[in-house]
């Protein structure tokens, strides 16, 4: 689907929903109709229908090398749901989007505060609008507006509900997940990934509504419950290994 920029928006944006779940999709939307913002939807991909070309994506070697545990299917859906989302930005016109997920809860200063860093793109590349913060040091770049201003972390935050990017860094972007291993809020805070600094706006303009993710939501509920048991035991027999590695030292 082919979408254009609203003259008086300046950006695209896009948010990421599976197509069964309508009531967060209506919630969006009511959202960007109170705030005065056009959206167009992205379908997700699910988590739970994964192609064997889709999970090509995914380095399971590369994940093995520096972590502990696997992405899980959803995880894995995520990022290829953002790279669908940022795909259709560059196919259109526009200079800038921002890319919601839609548990998105957006501030009443969202609009205004968007506006005027599309306005002036030479300070970024690309911008986090929503982060957890893990790491409260750091460095402020730019003031916004009497609020707002940007930041730079020292140290990674997760947080990938809503992200505002350029076209240099969504061509970045796309080129450098082709092949990934990182869940997406630590994808896109690793420098590299998607250019050379991240910043994020302080306080952030979206937060999570903190509903349960619903892109592995088409499993059934037996199937569910199984993963969770095999999650376990595989947690149940580490453990027991490591206690008989001990035992058995002299």
């Amino acid at each position: 689907m082919r979408v254009t920029v609203q003259p008086e928006q300046k950006y695209l944006l896009l948010c990421i929903n599976l197509e069964r779940s309508k009531e967060r999709r209506q919630e969006i939307e009511a959202q960007c109709g109170r705030l005065g913002l056009a959206v167009a939807f992205v379908p997700a991909v699910d988590g739970s229908k994964l192609s064997a070309a889709e999970k090509a994506h995914y380095s399971r070697w590369r994940r093995s090398l520096t972590w502990r545990r696997h992405l899980t299917d959803i995880e894995v859906s995520c990022v290829l749901s953002h790279r669908k989302a940022v795909a259709q930005f560059l196919a259109s016109s526009a200079s800038a989007a921002v890319v919601l997920e839609d548990d998105a809860l957006l501030s009443d200063d969202f609009p205004a505060v968007t506006a005027a860093l599309v306005d002036h793109p030479d300070g970024w590349t690309i911008v986090r609008l929503e982060t957890r913060v893990a790491d409260k040091k750091t460095e402020r770049v730019a003031p916004i507006d009497a609020t707002h201003a940007l930041v730079l972390r020292q140290k990674l935050t997760l947080g990938g509900a809503a992200t505002l990017y350029s076209r240099k860094s969504a061509e970045i972007f796309m080129h450098r997940s082709t092949r990934f291993f990182e869940a997406f809020d630590n994808l896109i805070g690793r420098p590299g990934v998607v250019g050379d600094v991240i910043l994020e706006v302080d306080p952030p303009l979206v937060r999570e509504s903190g509903a349960p993710s619903t892109l592995e939501a088409g499993r059934s509920g037996p199937e569910r419950a199984a993963r969770r048991m095999r999650v376990w035991w595989r947690f149940v027999a580490k453990a027991i290994e490591g206690w008989s590695r001990l035992r058995r030292r002299p």
